[in-house]
């Protein structure tokens, strides 16, 4: 098998107990997050995530690029669409 076959094509980030990104690492954090996002076969999802970082995410956005949703049960349904 090579290595792509071991790759997870379904990844959800759940962002629930995540609480505070001070000033210094959110451009960085979201840097990775969009890095992440360009490398991935398929788009992650975003869940739970609080809606002050959700408008720091989006301010840092492309149109698109990150999916938000509100619980882990829809960004999980939302691969079957």
């Amino acid at each position: 098998p090579s290595q792509t076959d071991s790759v997870p094509k379904k990844i959800i980030f759940n962002l629930e107990k995540l609480e505070f990104v001070g000033s210094s690492g959110i451009s960085s954090f979201v840097q990775t997050l969009k890095e992440f996002n360009a490398s991935a076969p398929t788009k992650p999802r975003y869940c739970n995530v609080k809606s002050e970082f959700r408008r720091v995410i989006k301010a840092f956005d492309e149109p698109d690029l990150f999916e938000f949703y509100d619980t882990e049960e829809r960004a999980r349904k939302s691969f079957d669409q």
